[in-house]
C-alpha cells in the first residue's frame, strides 16, 4: 500500500495572512470614521457660518421703523409722496414696521398713525421678498432690496405705485 503524503497546513502562515488582514481592515475602518468625522465637522461648521455670518431678514426686518423715500407710478415714473395717498395734502407721512410675531402695520396717511393705519400679517418667502397679508384680505408682496448682504429698502406694491421704505 502506498501511502499519500498529507501536506500539513503552515500555521504560521495562515496566522500572518489573517494579522495582515486584520490590519488591512482596520486601517479601512479608521479611513471611514475619519472622513464621517471629517464631513461632520464641515457641514456643522457650514452650517454656523450661515447663521452667525447672515442675520436673518425677519431679524433685519423687525429691527427698525422704515419709513417712505419714494415712489413711482404704474409708468415706472418718480412721484411725489403725496400723490400716492392723496392730492389734497402735501405733508406726506407714513412708516411701516414689522413685529417679531409675524405682524405688520402700515401708516400711509398725512395726518396721525389714527388716520389710515393698515395692519396684517407678513411671511418671509425669500431672502428678497415678503408676502403681506392685509387684515382686510388683501394680499401683496414686498421686494427687499440689499446690498453687501443687509436689506436697504423694502419696495411695497400700493394700488398703482411702488413705494419705497428705508430704514428710519
Amino acid at each position: 500500500m502506498s501511502r499519500k503524503s498529507v501536506k500539513k497546513p503552515d500555521y504560521a502562515k495562515f496566522e500572518a495572512n489573517r494579522a495582515v488582514k486584520k490590519k488591512n481592515k482596520k486601517k479601512k475602518t479608521t479611513a471611514i470614521v475619519s472622513s464621517v468625522i471629517a464631513a461632520c465637522i464641515f457641514i456643522i461648521a457650514a452650517i454656523v457660518a450661515v447663521n452667525v455670518l447672515s442675520p436673518s431678514v425677519t431679524a433685519e426686518l423687525t429691527s427698525s421703523a422704515w419709513i417712505p423715500e419714494g415712489a413711482k407710478n404704474a409708468s415706472g415714473d418718480e412721484v411725489e409722496m403725496s400723490e400716492v395717498y392723496n392730492t389734497n395734502y402735501s405733508a406726506y407721512q407714513g412708516s411701516m414696521s414689522f413685529s417679531d410675531d409675524g405682524t405688520f402695520t402700515l401708516w400711509l396717511s398725512p395726518g396721525s398713525p389714527d388716520d389710515g393705519t393698515h395692519s396684517g400679517k407678513y411671511t418671509v418667502s425669500a431672502s428678497d421678498k415678503v408676502n403681506l397679508s392685509f387684515d382686510n384680505g388683501t394680499n401683496t408682496a414686498a421686494a427687499l432690496k440689499q446690498s453687501n448682504g443687509k436689506i436697504t429698502a423694502v419696495v411695497l406694491k400700493y394700488n398703482d405705485y411702488e413705494i419705497t421704505f428705508v430704514k428710519q
